[in-house]
């Protein structure tokens, strides 16, 4: 389910699912973090 997807990016960002505006700017964060983590 989709909701899962964000209830779980919302747990990395320790972010409460009801102050995630978007999947979408979530999953930019997530994969910016990402992306930094692995330099």
């Amino acid at each position: 389910g989709g909701s899962g997807n964000i209830e779980f990016l919302a747990h990395l960002k320790n972010t409460p699912p009801s102050e995630v505006r978007s999947f979408e700017e979530l999953a930019r964060e997530t994969v910016k973090e990402a992306q930094r983590l692995k330099k």
